[in-house]
């Protein structure tokens, strides 16, 4: 009796089942529309704030032309939701009715990947500006304290609140990065090569997987591993991060030197050269106390227009911590000139800068706390050098240990270098032609100890490039805006093809080439065969990370040229 009261509430269910499949209006009329319970936004194409709504926020001079944008940034769908309920709204929606899901927080992603493009056929994007909120645990003691950090949060909003409390989150400085995708990528700041990235100082994520569960997940678990790491937008909606702060007070000898120029070939040369000469210093190398970056960037008379360049910055910046040997000002141990650490490390660079005194413009000189720089740099540098009056093409490179010891120590270093001058002449010395370059020079990764290691597999998150030593991210700048000639795109378009053959010289790619800082448009890529360029040739590291996406979503509803895909076999 039993048996067959379960065989036909089975066959019942079956029907059911069948039925709904096979009832194509009933199907239809739940997936014709997505509504918010909470008052969420829903915008869909044919609505008249879709084309605001996908361009908001989102760096799209980085898709080069207007045709790549509006192919690159073409969700079907725009949802803003106001709750962690409605979040499982879309996803739950997006199951049903054969949706992926993209995930924007900022919009910074230099390839539109946190928006949906048109190869990804139907695609829901989710946009995180509203969970925007700051908690922080044991405000008013002295007690160690935890920050809780909303995915739309802008990072010069968290330094401000930071700064106040002598307390830092380390991250890049861009004002208007948001802290969602950031943390999942790289959270890469000037101060990493002494105290590491930010990810590493979360302790919890919380998340919204495909399965529509609000999961708390922590440090130690292999899905807050892949999480940080692991190519964003893969594992689910992140809704915020728990970070367990620095304190100012543990770095007493925290100071900042900078020494700002006016472009000149023969200022960038000698410059670039002594920036090169610093990594290839043991004094520096073999310590983590100082984070050195070269950073060049247009001028603008008139901040709305791109044609006002009056100029090009360039910039040495020198950070120490002094983690390793404290005052930067007392004496090398062994040194055979006795000489102090500034005189050393700095000084090579104030002779410099008074070498080439008719086109100084500012320096800095002293004392500073690991909080103050972060908000200093965001609020001002952050919001100034990002040039959005331009259009802009990416170069990206890395060198690793065995590439760095090639530049420095090879055969080819001193033309190496002059290729790079000449070029960088070509599109910094004339103002007027609307064609300009932004580049950035910068260690990376701090040498490994006892707490972090360079492995991925023996860290607490999934990021695969430790052993970095030097990034070179270069932007070739060209138009107003949407306005631009054919002739200018083709210009740029060559000079980026030329500066991209030129760091070729013994390099690798890395996956801040995907995630951050990205030169290929997302048609362009595969990670299934690129994965080596991304994970630093670490198939298991890959594979890995291919087994948790298959476990939390084996469906590939959180899916972008980019994310991590499951395995054949579905264990969903």
């Amino acid at each position: 009796m039993a048996f067959g009261l379960c065989l036909l509430l089975i066959c019942m269910l079956y029907m059911s089942v069948i039925t709904e499949c096979q009832d194509p209006k009933q199907y239809k009329d739940k997936c014709s529309s997505l509504v918010l319970k909470d008052g969420g936004d829903v915008i869909t194409m044919s609505d008249q704030l879709y084309n605001e709504a996908r361009l908001s926020h989102q760096d799209v001079a980085y898709a080069s032309s207007i045709e790549d944008r509006d192919r690159i940034l073409s969700p079907t769908i725009i949802t803003i939701p106001l709750s962690e309920n409605e979040i499982v709204e879309i996803i739950k929606f997006a199951n049903k009715c054969g949706y992926t899901i993209s995930i924007r927080s900022g919009g910074h992603q230099y390839s539109g990947l946190s928006s949906c493009n048109q190869e990804n056929g139907k695609c829901i994007q989710i946009d995180m500006k509203h969970f925007d909120y700051i908690i922080i645990d044991n405000i008013s003691s002295d007690d160690d304290k935890l920050i809780t950090v909303g995915s739309g949060v802008h990072l010069v909003d968290l330094y401000q609140v930071t700064q106040a409390m002598d307390i830092a989150v380390l991250g890049g400085i861009c004002a208007t990065v948001n802290a969602g995708g950031h943390y999942q990528s790289s959270s890469q700041s000037g101060w990493s090569r002494s105290l590491g990235l930010g990810m590493d100082y979360i302790t919890r994520v919380k998340i919204i997987t495909a399965d529509g569960e609000i999961r708390n997940v922590y440090k130690g678990d292999d899905l807050f591993w892949a999480i940080l790491g692991g190519s964003p937008g893969s594992w689910g909606v992140v809704i915020e991060y728990e970070f367990e702060p620095i304190k100012d007070s543990d770095y007493p000898h925290a100071a900042y030197y900078s020494y700002d120029h006016f472009y000149s070939k023969q200022g960038f040369s000698a410059f670039l050269n002594a920036f090169i000469d610093i990594l290839d210093n043991p004094y520096y190398s073999n310590n983590n106390d100082m984070s050195a970056s070269f950073a060049g960037t247009p001028r603008l008379d008139d901040p709305t227009t791109s044609s006002s360049v009056i100029g090009t910055l360039m910039s040495i910046g020198l950070k120490w911590t002094g983690i390793d040997n404290g005052d930067i000002h007392s004496v090398i141990p062994n040194h055979p000139m006795n000489k102090t650490w500034h005189q050393e490390l700095v000084q090579p660079f104030i002779d410099i800068d008074e070498m080439f005194e008719e086109t100084q413009i500012r320096s800095t000189d002293g004392t500073t706390t690991i909080s103050k720089w972060l908000y200093e740099k965001a609020n001002t540098v952050g919001r100034e050098s990002v040039i959005p009056q331009f259009r802009k093409l990416n170069v990206q490179h890395q060198f690793n240990k065995t590439t760095m010891n090639e530049l420095l120590r090879g055969p080819n270093r001193e033309e190496y270098i002059q290729s790079i001058v000449d070029k960088f002449d070509e599109l910094a010395a004339n103002s007027t032609d609307n064609l300009e370059i932004l580049w950035q020079f910068w260690d990376l990764f701090k040498n490994e100890d006892e707490d972090l290691s360079h492995d991925p597999l023996n860290n607490a998150v999934s990021y695969p490039l430790r052993d970095m030593g030097l990034q070179s991210d270069c932007v070739v700048l060209f138009g107003d805006g949407d306005n631009y000639t054919p002739d200018v795109l083709s210009k740029a378009k060559q000079y980026q093809y030329e500066l991209k053959e030129i760091f070729k010289f013994s390099l690798i790619k890395s996956d801040l080439k995907s995630y951050a800082y990205t030169d290929l448009l997302p048609n362009e890529y595969d990670l299934n065969k690129q994965f080596n360029e991304f994970y630093n040739y670490r198939e298991d590291v890959y594979l890995k990370l291919r087994d948790i996406k298959t476990r939390v979503d084996g469906n590939n509803i959180f899916k972008g040229p980019l994310t991590i895909p499951p395995n054949e076999a579905n264990y969903w």
